[in-house]
């Protein structure tokens, strides 16, 4: 599709995009995203509040940790070679970009893909539905992020 930007708003808004894929700074709990406040400072989010608003199913793409993540993709899976400091799972974030609240009101499909795990946006928050092979579920993911899972 070819268009000016109007048209372009128009059509996010008017929940012309099947899926998107989007990236984001941290998340919480509940599944809301940050993309926009980070400690270094404030930043706008441009088209991101009208793409990820109204995307009838919202691909979050993410590192689970971040400064000084190593991994590598191996036969048998992933492998982490080093540690970030900073998680990315939190259980408050800095600034709320996408309202999780908003998006189950809206029955949109909400996923969080990092190098070792999917989680899925529920009514209750987010939920663990896949770790990679190489990881361990409990040392890696579950004991990592700062809420139950």
């Amino acid at each position: 599709m070819i268009c000016d930007m109007a048209s372009q708003f128009d059509f996010y808004d008017g929940g012309g995009l099947d899926i998107c894929f989007m990236g984001g700074l941290e998340a919480d709990m509940h599944g809301n995203v940050n993309a926009h406040q980070s400690s270094s400072g404030f930043v706008g989010i441009g088209g991101f509040a009208n793409i990820t608003g109204a995307t009838k199913t919202v691909v979050f793409c993410m590192t689970f940790t971040a400064k000084g993540l190593k991994a590598r993709r191996t036969g048998a899976g992933v492998e982490i070679l080093s540690e970030g400091s900073i998680p990315k799972f939190r259980r408050e974030i800095a600034g709320i970009s996408f309202s999780a609240k908003n998006a189950i009101r809206r029955g949109q499909r909400v996923l969080y893909v990092t190098e070792r795990c999917v989680f899925e946006l529920t009514p209750d928050g987010l939920k663990l539905c896949e770790v990679f092979p190489g990881i361990d579920e409990v040392k890696q993911v579950r004991e990592m992020v700062e809420f139950d899972l």
